[in-house]
């Protein structure tokens, strides 16, 4: 059982750790965004790679290969 907060003390505690929480799950937050930004960058630069890779190179002359 909790036991209730009966001090200002224990009250500004309780309500400084809160905001600390609170803090701490924004920029949790915020780091998941970007590294899913991050990721998705990433699918999209591997998937713009692939394609220049297995294409016939524009720059050489004579290279139409499929």
């Amino acid at each position: 059982m909790i036991k209730p907060i009966q001090t200002i003390e224990e009250l500004d505690a309780a309500l400084y750790w809160r905001g600390k929480h609170a803090q701490a799950i924004r920029e949790r937050d915020a780091l998941q965004q970007r590294l899913t930004a991050a990721d998705q960058e990433i699918d999209d630069l591997r998937a713009e790679l692939k394609a220049v890779s297995l294409g016939p190179c524009k720059m050489i002359v004579g290279d139409e290969l499929p």
